[in-house]
């Protein structure tokens, strides 16, 4: 029985010191923006291989503007250069997306996101990609660096 105890607690330990590391390195994804590294609170975090940032941030990196209804649980993130309008439910995978068509119209569509929004730490968390393909950026991720390279267009332009 003592020898079995000793192997049993052995084994628990290896098995924490492998996972400990991987669950902190996960959470360590690094933006840069248009060539400069940028932090934002909470991390970035990947969920079923989607990035997720907080949807203030990104949408403000991105030149943007967010508003809330505590209410509906609703973000709405307007991008001004693109004459983007995106809103967002807590909890939902659909995303609603008001862009400008042909002729003035207005061209209404709904997508639906790979991970719907979430709050985490306190934060409505958001797919990445989807913001930046919608406010004219491109996302590229560095898997070996870890890390998320964010390029807006009208910086170049």
């Amino acid at each position: 029985m003592y020898k079995r105890t000793h192997i049993v607690s052995a084994f628990l330990t290896v098995l924490v010191l492998i996972v400990t590391p991987v669950a902190v390195h996960a959470t360590d994804i690094r933006i840069i923006l248009d060539g400069e590294y940028v932090d934002v609170e909470p991390a970035p975090i990947i969920i079923d291989e989607r990035i997720l940032v907080p949807a203030r941030a990104i949408t403000e990196m991105l030149g943007g503007n967010i508003g809330w209804d505590p209410e509906g649980r609703i973000a709405s993130l307007y991008h001004a250069p693109s004459s983007t309008l995106i809103f967002l439910t807590i909890g939902s995978s659909i995303a609603e997306v008001s862009s400008p068509g042909p002729e003035s119209n207005i061209i209404i569509t709904e997508v639906v996101l790979d991970v719907p929004v979430q709050i985490i730490d306190g934060r409505m968390m958001v797919p990445l990609r989807f913001i930046s393909d919608h406010f004219d950026a491109t996302t590229n991720f560095d898997y070996v660096a870890r890390t998320v390279e964010v390029y807006t267009y009208e910086r170049y332009d």
